[in-house]
């Protein structure tokens, strides 16, 4: 071997050292690179799940809120659903009621109507005898209620004139409760 051999192998090992130093650079920039960036994510992250702890937080308050609005809710269609079963309950027994009035109207207007036509007949049959005489009515004196004239607003108002001197004079229409035919 010759000494431009050693050279030229001298050389190449310097550059290998250089290459060597270089790659180690930038294996160490990378490696902190990624170290840095790594922090940054994790960072990042744990702002993310603050974030995400404040939604879930906010989410779950109107989920409960909800949840209470959804139960007055139901609370007050059961409540409506009571009063309309009452409703009907009411409407039924009432529907009932007045089927068996009409029924009882029948029966007892049928059996009335046999009374009043029987009574009837005894009345003129006794009456033909002679042993009922039918009672007078009295007659009753209606007493003559009195009424208020019509008044107009003009026979019921004061007029009132100030002259321009010190001492004022007011006038009266004539005021009077009876008509004025009669005056």
């Amino acid at each position: 071997m010759t000494t431009n051999d050693f050279d030229r192998i001298e050389s190449l090992l310097k550059q290998c050292d250089v290459h060597e130093k270089n790659l180690r650079n930038s294996l160490d920039k990378t490696t902190q690179r990624a170290m840095e960036v790594k922090d940054q994510m994790n960072v990042r992250m744990n702002q993310v799940m603050q974030k995400l702890g404040k939604v879930r937080e906010v989410f779950d308050s109107a989920h409960r809120e909800n949840q209470h609005q959804m139960d007055k809710i139901r609370e007050k269609l059961d409540e409506v659903n009571a009063q309309e079963m009452e409703g009907s309950r009411e409407y039924e027994e009432f529907r009932r009621k007045t089927t068996f009035i009409r029924r009882q109207k029948r029966k007892h207007g049928l059996i009335r109507n046999i009374g009043t036509f029987l009574y009837n007949w005894a009345i003129f049959i006794l009456s033909l005898i002679g042993w009922y005489k039918s009672v007078k009515k009295v007659v009753k004196e209606m007493k003559k209620t009195e009424e208020l004239p019509n008044v107009s607003p003009s026979q019921h108002t004061l007029t009132v004139v100030f002259p321009e001197v010190s001492n004022p004079t007011t006038t009266a229409t004539n005021i009077s409760v009876l008509p004025k035919k009669q005056q």
